[in-house]
Formats: C-alpha cells, structure tokens, sequence
C-alpha cells in the first residue's frame, strides 16, 4: 500500500504531515501533492506574492524525487478558488497529473491523504482504497481566506474520508458532526532531534546575546500577539527576547526595541542548536477561535527540550498544566514569564521531556498502523 499526500507544499515547513511522512516514505512510495494555498494572494503583502512567484517557478520542474520512494509533484494550480472555469482546469491538471505518475511509478494500491480542504474536488477520484483527512487546524478562520467556501470544501472531504484524524479534541469535536470516523490523532515529537543537542555549542545569531532568553521559533505572522511581546520586552529589560523564523508581516515596531533579537528563518535541522539555549519558551499566540482549537507542534518540541513554557490558553495545553505556565491574559502571561524565569531545575527538566517520551512519530505511525488494520484490514 503506498501513499497520494495533498498538503502544504513539501519543504516549506516541517508540518506534522512532513514529520510522518519522511519517516512512512523510508518503505512505502509517496507522491507528495503541493497544493495551492487556502487565500488568493494579497496584492499588499510581499510574502504572499513571493510564495506565488516560487509556485509558478515549480511549475517548469513539475516532479522532484526528494528520496527513493518520495516524489514532489507540483501540478499547474491556479489559486482562484471558487471560480468554475479555473476548478475545472486544476482538476484536469491534478487528476490526469496523477493517475499518469501513479501508472509510471508503479504505485499499485494507495491510500490519499489530505491535510486541506481543498483537495476535496481531486480525492476520490484518483482510484485509492482509503482516503484519509488529518486535520491539524480549522482553516476557515485563516486570515485571508474565503471562509463559506473553506467550510463547504472541507465538508465535502470530511463526508468523503473514510477516516479522519483529528490533531486535537476540539478539532474532534469539530469533525466529528460530519465523519463518524473521527479519531484524536495528536501531534509527536522528533525527540532525537531536540534531545540530543550539544547546550555548549552557541551557534552564531545567539552568540553576544544575555541570558536570560525568552525565545520563540516558528512563523512570525498574523497569530502572533506582538503587542505581547512589547510588554515582555518592556517587563525584563535583563532578559533578551530572541524570535526565530521568517517574517510574514511587517516587525519594525520590534527592531527598535534593543532587547529584542530577530534572527530571521534557522533551518530545522539547525532549530534545537538554538532552542536549547532558551531559558523560557514562549506560545505567544492572539487568542481567537482557530487557535483555541489548534494544538500547537511546537509545546512538545519545547517539552523535548525540557525548557521552562509559557502559553495562552489554548484547551489542549492543559493536559501539561503541572509542566508549564498557562496564562489566561496579556497581563497574566508576563507574571508568569517572571515565574518561568525563577522556576527551571533539572527535575522539571527531567519531568517536561519524560512528558513526551511515548509521543514520538514513530509511535504515532505505529498507532496509524493499527488502526488501519483493525478497522479497514488494510496494512503498509
């Protein structure tokens, strides 16, 4: 049994989807679907019109083998969502995209799995056994994004999943009106990645920075509370704030504050060298409903490490209450950065990493594994 994947496309970050399938790919053929993106490009904004350029280029190079079992296919996709003429045209260009690479790569049978709703007009027609949706976020609150149509797609690939997987309980709860097959299928952790790191090596953006280091790493964009940030900064003047990852709006009204450290995008590969030398980390998200219901890759990359963790209130945080600081407002969550501050020990340490030492991605596979062959008879 091998795999069609429909997700983000493969690189830009390391999703959960990414973290499975580089681990599935080692044994089973997967053909990874870069699909267009859930917004139409904003014509203000240079990071949505960069990503668009890099989108067309793929289009010249339409298939990558990435390893020997995975292939990148980066189909003629016009980011019109909602308009007939172009779904028509992206279907013709995916379907027939596909079904020629399955016959060339000798596919055979294969499960699809799918991460956006916008593949619901694409699955089911490309001759799977299974089709899988493994929902990590509820995309019709994105910003930017054509909310009626959002929910009518991803209610279209919910009915048509024969099982979903759901990151999160209130993502259950989300999916589960429309799929009875619903599982809670949590995030891992690539625990190898973010334990066994060198803490004396300082890699070079960090070097001249004081301790203590408030840091947080992932994409700096829309769900980012920066007015938060402001106020930490301007609560520990002793502290640095250091914030990894690319830019995707505007962050001058940082730079102009001396304790804040912007190092822009680390490669993943790269990510612990750096984390490991936070003294706190930090979930500074806006608290609205997408990401109350979201269940945030990078607590358990923070618990892998074993560092000190602050966070909004987001429901599935706290199952970790005991570990980490959760604060239930702006002002809240600079106290308890103070705290955090105070509170590290190697046994909290030592408590925060055994927290995820069964919730790797390889167990994570071995549950998808089971169930599969419990209730599909089905096995990869």
């Amino acid at each position: 049994m091998n795999f069609i994947v429909f997700s983000d496309d493969w690189g830009r970050h390391p999703s959960s989807c990414q973290h499975i399938f580089s681990i599935i790919s080692q044994d089973r053929k997967t053909l990874w679907v870069n699909t267009v993106g859930m917004r139409v490009p904003s014509a203000g904004k240079g990071y949505d019109w960069k990503r668009s350029f890099e989108k067309i280029l793929s289009w010249f190079k339409p298939i990558k083998k990435m390893s020997p079992n995975l292939w990148v296919f980066s189909p003629f996709m016009l980011p019109f969502q909602g308009n007939a003429v172009c779904g028509l045209l992206n279907m013709f260009s995916v379907i027939v995209g596909i079904r020629l690479l399955k016959l060339f790569l000798r596919f055979g049978d294969v499960i699809t799995w799918v991460t956006v709703p916008n593949a619901d007009q694409f699955i089911g027609r490309l001759g799977e056994r299974l089709i899988i949706y493994n929902c990590t976020d509820d995309y019709s609150l994105w910003p930017g994004g054509n909310k009626a149509l959002i929910i009518a797609q991803e209610q279209r690939t919910l009915r048509k999943a024969h099982l979903v997987l759901a990151s999160s309980e209130s993502l259950v709860n989300h999916c589960a009106p429309y799929n009875v097959h619903t599982r809670l299928f949590p995030h891992g952790v690539n625990l190898t990645h973010f334990q066994n790191v060198m803490r004396d090596v300082v890699p070079e953006s960090l070097k001249g920075v004081p301790h203590p280091i408030i840091g947080f790493f992932g994409l700096l964009y829309e769900k980012i509370d920066y007015g938060l940030l402001k106020q930490i900064a301007a609560a520990y003047p002793d502290a640095s704030l250091v914030l990894i990852g690319k830019q995707a709006v505007d962050l001058s009204s940082l730079k102009s504050v001396p304790n804040i450290y912007l190092t822009g995008h680390v490669d993943y590969t790269d990510l612990p060298l750096h984390a490991v030398h936070f003294d706190v980390g930090l979930m500074p998200y806006v608290l609205d409903d997408e990401i109350k219901k979201s269940a945030p890759l990078k607590l358990k990359e923070y618990l892998a490490l074993g560092i000190e963790i602050v966070s909004v209130a987001v429901t599935d945080v706290e199952i970790y209450k005991d570990l980490i600081h959760i604060a239930q407002d702006n002002a809240d969550f600079v106290k308890k950065v103070g705290i955090a501050l105070k509170a590290d020990s190697e046994k909290r340490r030592k408590q925060r990493q055994n927290a995820v030492i069964q919730d790797t991605w390889q167990a994570r596979i071995e549950t998808l594994r089971a169930l599969l062959l419990n209730d599909f008879n089905l096995t990869f």
